[in-house]
Order: structure tokens, then sequence, then C-alpha cells
């Protein structure tokens, strides 16, 4: 997309044209179309008083991602949601209205033909002369997605109306323009679809061989019976059982949570860093959203994390773990983290690292202390009560190893995934305003 400078910059066979504050220099046989005169929006009720099955299938904002609906959700006739009104067929495209910066924006596919969805979207239909898959790759850009938000109203619940489609306006090449360029960023999806198919299998996999790796061990040394929380769990004969208590290293707060009083301390945009919830759960340290002044340190000193410490989120998702890497900056934790220092004389922390995030030994456990309920957050005294499965130290380095090439792999392909969806938006950017025009001729 690229805003006009003036009518002297136009390239030959374009022309300018404005949606909202910018002008855009778009191909002089190209138009521009409102929502309702590309689409339909109006779609076949549901009612569960009809129904003739005692559940039926729902997609809500939650079910769609950008690009995709996830997986929709069976309910029971007699609770359906009150927003449970539209149903949708296939070739459909889903434009979530609440919180339109989320992008819950995704076509329907065959296998959602005929489910139920939530009034928080308009249901989009192309008209005959419009290409579907155009308009699904349309609504997914940047130009779209800046007059949603444009129109948002609500500050809790932000959203747009229906009515706000009839002032939304799509970029529009001749058909067979259409069906190439929306061609081309399939072809992509489809690309980043197996990468993400391939990302699931992989980590899919590295559970099940967690799992046996951390109660069959690597050697065969046969096998004995423990109860490890409500469970009875088969382990190595030489394996110890051990309170989590017993691998901390011997310094002092070597198992700590972050500290409450950050909620009075002013957050700087730089000084130093509070890693949160947000980086264990994505295992990725090279940014944080708040800072404190360097002035603070020693104040907050014992909250202080360092490299092969371990990390837990103990709120809102509990249980998940990462490994502070070498590489990162110096920083605290946040108050919804928990920070197991090991004694790397008998615990070896990648160990530690998969055990927590990998097995089900510990989380099992988890919640049978807190009787199920975690709600309000993990604390050390519940922590300490967990007994953990603990090989020889040399097997416990084997077994990390074996799951750190699982985790390279996923890094990997993640990776993969992050620089294909930066073509594709590059693409998406240049083909949807016609800046690079398709070869029609063939």
């Amino acid at each position: 997309m690229s805003e006009t400078a003036g009518q002297s910059d136009l390239r030959e066979s374009y022309k300018e044209v404005k949606i909202g504050p910018k002008s855009f220099d778009i191909p002089e046989e190209w138009s521009v179309e409102t929502i309702p005169d590309l689409c339909n929006l109006d779609t076949e009720s549901f009612d569960a008083s009809n129904h003739s099955e005692e559940t039926f299938e729902y997609i809500d904002i939650e079910s769609v991602s950008r690009g995709t609906i996830n997986q929709s959700k069976t309910i029971p006739v007699e609770d359906t949601p009150s927003r449970a009104k539209q149903i949708i067929s296939t070739g459909d495209i889903l434009v979530g209205k609440v919180r339109p910066y989320l992008q819950a924006f995704a076509p329907v596919t065959e296998e959602h033909d005929g489910k139920v969805c939530s009034t928080g979207f308009a249901v989009l239909s192309a008209k005959e002369d419009v290409y579907s898959s155009y308009i699904t790759q349309a609504i997914l850009s940047k130009y779209f997605l800046d007059q949603m938000t444009n129109r948002m109203t609500g500050t809790s619940y932000p959203a747009v109306n229906k009515s706000d489609f009839e002032n939304v306006r799509l970029f529009v090449p001749p058909l067979i323009e259409q069906k190439i360029i929306a061609d081309i960023l399939s072809t992509v999806d489809e690309q980043l679809q197996q990468i993400d198919e391939i990302i699931q299998i992989t980590t899919t996999l590295k559970s099940a061989v967690a799992n046996r790796l951390f109660v069959n061990g690597i050697k065969n040394n046969g096998q004995k019976s423990v109860k490890l929380g409500p469970k009875s769990v088969t382990l190595p004969n030489n394996w110890d059982v051990t309170k989590l208590t017993n691998l901390e290293s011997p310094e002092e707060n070597a198992v700590q949570t972050g500290p409450y009083q950050l909620g009075d301390v002013e957050f700087k945009d730089s000084g130093l860093r509070v890693y949160g919830q947000s980086n264990v759960t994505s295992d990725n340290y090279e940014s944080v959203s708040n800072h404190i002044s360097l002035d603070l340190e020693d104040d907050f000193s014992r909250y202080k994390i360092r490299s092969r410490d371990v990390l837990l989120t103990r709120m809102g998702t509990v249980g998940d773990a990462s490994l502070f890497p070498d590489d990162a900056q110096p920083g605290i934790l946040s108050y919804h983290l928990l920070r197991i220092r090991p004694d790397q004389n008998s615990c070896w922390s990648p160990y530690l690292h998969h055990l927590l995030n990998d097995g089900k030994i510990v989380m099992d456990q988890i919640k049978s202390l807190s009787h199920g309920s975690i709600m309000d957050g993990l604390n050390v005294s519940t922590l300490r009560q967990v007994r953990v499965p603990l090989p020889p130290l040399d097997e416990q380095q084997k077994i990390g190893q074996i799951l750190d090439q699982f985790d390279k792999k996923i890094e990997e392909y993640s990776q993969s995934k992050q620089r294909l969806q930066e073509l594709k938006n590059g693409l998406m950017q240049d083909l949807l305003t016609g800046k690079v025009r398709v070869n029609t001729d063939n």
C-alpha cells in the first residue's frame, strides 16, 4: 500500500482514490466497492427450539484466529448461548465485529458447513460476480483492518456494528485478476498450514517421548512402583524420588515468587527488565513490557533471574515452564512467576525444565495438592510438597538433550513459518492494492 504524495507522482494507468484519511494509487481498471456491493450480509437464522439434534456445533470469537476457524464447540441445545443465531455455509466469510484488531476473520470451509456462529460475526457471502477467495484475502489486509478499527465504538467492549460495513470499502480488480491474486496468496496459506501441521505433529511426538522418558528412562534397569501424589507410576529401579525442596541450590531464596510490591513501583521504558508470564509461555526473552529503575536493583536483588534458573507460571495459565537462557539480559521476575534455582550437582536445570513443562507427573500433583483449584495461583509451599523422579545426573543430561532436539526442530519450523508469513504480508501489500500486477494473459 502506498500513500499518494501528489497527482504528479501517479504511475501511468493508475488513479488516486481515498479510503478514510488515506490516499492510494490503484490501477485505472480497478474499482472501489463497499462490502454490501460485493457481499450479502444476511444469513439463515438458527432456532434452537426447532433443532432436531440434542447438540449443535458452535463457533464463537474465541474459535477463530487470523484466517482460520480453529475448532467449533459442541453445545447442548438446552445451553444455547444467546448469540448463537446464524447458520453458516461453505464459502461464507466470518468477520469478527468485536475487538476487530484481533482479526477473528476467516473463510468457512467444508468442515464447518452448516454450523452455527455467534452474532459477534458479520457473515459475508460473496455475490456471483465476485471471487470469494479474493474477498477472504482482502479482509486480511491492513487497509481493511484500519477501516474496522477506526469504526470501533465502546471502551470495555470495542466493536463495530453491522451498519458500519456500508462504509467499509475494498479495492476490486477484474474477476480474472481477483482469481489469480487469491490463488497466489492461497498457495502461501497452504504452505503455512503445512508448517503448522508439522509443528503440531512434532509437539505431540515430543510430549509422548517425554512422558515415556520420565517413567522408563533411557537405561533398562528394571522398574519399581512409586506413588507420586494421586497416582502410582513405574520408575527405573536406580532412580530416586525426592521433594523439589531437596533439589534447590543451597543459597538463600532458591525458590522464589515474584515481588508483590511491584504494583507500587513506577515502570520505566528502560532500566532493569521485569520478565513476565508472556516470556515464559513463548519461551522468548528478547523483549519485555516493563522495566524498573536501576536505582531499585538492590531492593529487588532476591528476585533476580540467572542463567539456568527455571521459571514457572503461577497465575492464570499455571505450570508453563521455561529455562532462562544464557544470553538473556539481566532482570527480575514478575509477581506472576515462580523461580526455581536447582543445585546443579544433583539436578540438571534442562532436565527439571522438561519435567515441569512436558511431563504430567508434576502437574497432576499440583492439582491434587491444590484440591483441584489453582485459580488463586501456585505458591512456594505447594510446590515444595511436590515429589519428582530423579535419575542419575548423566541420565538427566541425556533426557534433557533428547527433548532439547525436539525444541530445536520446533523453533526451526516456527522461524520458517515467520519468514513465510512476512513474505505473504509483503505480497498482500503489493497484490491487493495493484502496486504489483499479475499476468492475466495465460
